[in-house]
């Protein structure tokens, strides 16, 4: 195994036969031929055809970046923020989840990171961070 690549004959670009490279990561957000440049994007890449493969580590890596940026771009709250807010409140995320409407498991895949914060939710927060009055009216329609 060659860096998560099952054998090396893996690593040869199918369209030319040359070795591909590996690149440890490359910026998210570049749009153009060849691997791109900077951190978020991993894989095996050719320098000749463009061709690529990417492991399983490498989609991890990947999709990992991407949530940063969606979360950076869209002005979105990170887990921990989620999670300060929630226990500001003295909440469990089963109660946060039914509070918000969220479902009984959404805050925990918020605060652990496997499911980004929608806007919608993120400005719920906010807006209840700001008026904590507002919670118990929640709780009781809830």
């Amino acid at each position: 195994m060659v860096g998560g690549v099952a054998d090396a004959q893996a690593l040869q670009c199918v369209k030319c036969l040359r070795e591909r490279r590996q690149c440890a990561g490359a910026a998210i957000g570049g749009i153009g031929r060849g691997p791109p440049a900077g951190p978020g994007r991993a894989g095996w890449y050719c320098d000749a055809s463009d061709e690529s493969i990417h492991t399983a580590e490498d989609m991890r890596f990947s999709d990992a970046a991407l949530r940063e940026l969606r979360i950076e771009v869209e002005n979105l709250l990170r887990p921990q923020d989620v999670k300060r807010i929630r226990e500001k409140f003295g909440l469990t995320q089963r109660e946060a989840g039914t509070v918000t409407g969220g479902g009984p498991n959404a805050f925990q895949k918020y605060e652990q990171g496997t499911v980004t914060v929608s806007k919608g939710i993120s400005n719920f927060l906010r807006v209840l961070e700001r008026h904590p009055e507002e919670i118990e009216e929640l709780k009781k329609q809830a």
